[in-house]
């Protein structure tokens, strides 16, 4: 799971998360990128699977917003496949704008979309099949 590192900061939640080895990244800091990327690859080396918002936020009217490319060019660089997954009326519950939910969810779904093969692919082509 990557998450930004602000997350991290927060008592019990950031240590968990540092604890089950989720990857930080402060997304305006071109050190923690390249950290981000290398503790990435390792860990699709070792086998693992990475959860990215590739939108880098949540979605303040449960739209997807705009894909961008870090996660797509790490995918292609890695040659993993991508399996795209929408987290569907999340955003009435959970704002961008609130630390904890508002109310307990309903009407939340997970939909699991088709993979998506990166290798031999653009970015680009990738980013608009996904979007």
């Amino acid at each position: 799971y990557v998450s930004k590192a602000e997350v991290f900061n927060f008592p019990v939640v950031g240590w968990e998360m540092e604890m089950a080895g989720h990857i930080s990244i402060a997304r305006s800091d071109r050190k923690s990128q390249l950290r981000f990327f290398k503790e990435t690859v390792k860990s699709f080396e070792d086998g693992n699977s990475i959860v990215v918002f590739p939108e880098g936020t949540r979605s303040k009217t449960g739209r997807l917003g705009k894909v961008k490319a870090g996660p797509i060019k790490l995918a292609t660089k890695s040659g993993v496949r991508i399996v795209p997954v929408s987290i569907c009326n999340s955003y009435k519950w959970m704002p961008a704008s609130a630390l904890t939910p508002l109310a307990f969810p309903e009407n939340v779904e997970i939909k699991i979309h088709p993979v998506v093969e990166t290798q031999g692919r653009s970015e680009q082509e990738i980013c608009d099949e996904i979007a």
